[in-house]
């Protein structure tokens, strides 16, 4: 099982408050995260469009010739930004038209769309600290200087920075335990 593989099912199967500490241990390139995770899912989408197309050219008997100097086809670049378009927002029918085992493709598309959602639920949640909160909670997330710097800079000593950036991730983790607990409790309703 790739890297990949094994975050994608440690996140999907993670309690609510093991996914806003992930997320808050790696807020500075969760972004980053999610992007990386969602252009393997894009490439091997296309990559398994292609086998699925290929393999039923083989089983209809259709020859097709190829040779050592070619272009990519504009259907196949046309293809991948309709992946894309179709990851990016969700669309499980688009993304996996043309593909035998779809299974395995929408455990990693609702995982894709479970990790926006949280990441939004807990930028969304330290945008509620007061301002001077926020800023100083900010600078910590997404690691501008070291937290001896930081500290330095916000004329706290590293005993009380330390202190203060603990109440401030308690209160963005519990906020956003309150809505991620209410979205599971949703679905499970519906």
């Amino acid at each position: 099982m790739s890297e990949i593989m094994k975050i994608i099912e440690n996140y999907s199967k993670s309690p609510a408050d093991k996914k806003i500490e992930a997320i808050l241990d790696n807020y500075a390139i969760f972004d980053r995260i999610i992007a990386g995770i969602e252009t393997d899912l894009i490439l091997d989408i296309c990559d398994e469009r292609a086998f699925c197309r290929q393999k039923r050219q083989v089983d209809t008997g259709v020859r097709v010739q190829t040779s050592t100097i070619s272009d990519i086809p504009f259907s196949i670049v046309a293809e991948r930004d309709e992946v894309e378009k179709a990851v990016k927002a969700g669309d499980y029918f688009t993304a996996l038209k043309g593909i035998d085992n779809r299974s395995a493709y929408i455990v990693r598309l609702n995982t894709i769309v479970q990790l926006r959602d949280d990441y939004s639920i807990v930028s969304g949640r330290v945008g509620f600290l007061q301002p001077d909160e926020y800023r100083i909670y900010m600078q910590y997330l997404k690691k501008v200087k070291p937290i001896m710097d930081l500290a330095d800079d916000a004329g706290l000593s590293y005993e009380a920075y330390k202190t203060r950036i603990y109440r401030y991730r308690g209160v963005v983790k519990k906020l956003s335990m309150d809505v991620m607990s209410n979205r599971h409790a949703n679905r499970l309703a519906a």
